[in-house]
């Protein structure tokens, strides 16, 4: 049988895929998971304005999975996260010809790709260059175990209450301005398992915030944001916010690490993780490609 590349003809099969090739360094692409399960979730509920089938291209040999490549698309902000391309044993011809059938498939209105590659997996750094793509700097992944978690005492932050929306919203679009969430989303994403704790200036001001998403049910649960007004730096205020994140985030039973990335040249924040406990596990490169589908 020849070589057929597809939409995916079964998800819980190409999420065991993906995890075997995610937990290779050389083959690790950040963001896409690491669990079957977690990233089975993903595909099915929070994966790409567009369905999983109009987002993954698949390469099959005789039923098996060669190769892979996903776009996380997200149409109102017009780009793509690039999952991948997943090819078994390094094959470039393959990798390329994922990615030209992918980006034929994509609207029009799609205009940039971002990819988030391990250090390691050189393969896909080098196959992001020969495709236009430019490097956007480094990021580093830093992990924390839950026997090495020391709840810090200090209780200086509140939940987020509506007084503060206005001081939320300036706050997190001028630290974000291009992000996945605006704080107009943020706030509509707010229940049981999403939180949002703040420090507060006063009544109708806050010195910073930080937002987190748990999953119990996938163990997991992420630092999504966290910003310190420019006014308040320097006082203690960051690591108040971690803190109180962390401190939800363990009360969960069932999630027993958490992980977060920084940039790389972000030493303040570095230190501050480390000095609640985190260690480094690994560091990814971002590249960013304009390249259009050939439709477009």
């Amino acid at each position: 049988m020849n070589r057929v590349l597809t939409a995916p003809t079964n998800i819980r099969e190409l999420a065991v895929f993906l995890e075997k090739m995610n937990n290779q360094k050389e083959f690790h692409i950040g963001f896409c998971g690491e669990d079957r399960e977690e990233i089975f979730d993903t595909l099915m509920n929070d994966f790409s304005d567009l369905t999983v089938e109009e987002s993954f291209i698949v390469a099959y040999h005789d039923s098996v999975i060669m190769g892979a490549i996903g776009f996380d698309v997200d149409i109102e902000g017009q780009y793509a996260e690039v999952w991948g391309p997943f090819v078994v044993n390094h094959d470039h011809s393959l990798a390329q010809e994922l990615w030209n059938q992918l980006t034929e498939r994509m609207p029009n209105e799609i205009s940039c790709f971002s990819f988030f590659i391990n250090q390691e997996n050189q393969f896909v750094q080098d196959f992001v260059r020969e495709n236009g793509g430019v490097d956007e700097g480094s990021h580093m992944v830093l992990d924390l175990n839950r026997d090495t978690y020391k709840n810090d005492k200090n209780s200086d932050y509140e939940v987020y209450a509506e007084d503060y929306q206005n001081s939320f919203s300036q706050l997190h679009n001028e630290a974000f301005p291009k992000t996945y969430y605006d704080a107009k989303t943020i706030l509509s994403r707010l229940h049981e398992n999403h939180h949002l704790y703040v420090v507060k200036e006063n009544e109708k001001e806050i010195k910073g915030y930080v937002y987190i998403e748990a999953n119990p049910k996938h163990q997991e649960a992420n630092i999504e944001y966290v910003a310190v007004n420019s006014k308040y730096r320097r006082q203690g205020v960051g690591r108040i916010l971690i803190a109180a994140a962390l401190k939800q985030i363990f009360s969960y039973a069932s999630i027993e690490e958490i992980t977060i990335c920084v940039s790389s040249d972000n030493t303040a924040a570095i230190n501050l993780y480390r000095s609640l406990g985190f260690r480094v596990k690994y560091e990814l490169v971002s590249y960013e490609s304009r390249i259009k589908s050939p439709s477009s």
